[in-house]
């Protein structure tokens, strides 16, 4: 479990970073304080709801692999 919540971190970090705005525009968008951001950037976690926030913000899906092994089983 700790693999996954690093894993979806790593990726709210990369479109935080990649997508153009400044942290101060998508904590006023999402309603999460900048330190909360700044504390994800650095390494650190967030809370289930900021995670929650964030990843309907940027659209961010999680695609598991008990999906593509469902997937090839029914294709």
């Amino acid at each position: 479990m700790a693999k996954t919540w690093k894993s979806i971190h790593k990726a709210l970090r990369d479109c935080i970073l990649s997508c153009g705005k400044s942290y101060s525009q998508i904590a006023r968008e999402t309603g999460i304080s900048r330190p909360a951001l700044y504390r994800l950037l650095a390494g650190r976690g967030l809370s289930l709801k900021h995670t929650e926030t964030l990843m309907r913000y940027f659209r961010l899906v999680i695609v598991s692999e008990a999906f593509d092994e469902l997937k090839q089983e029914q294709g």
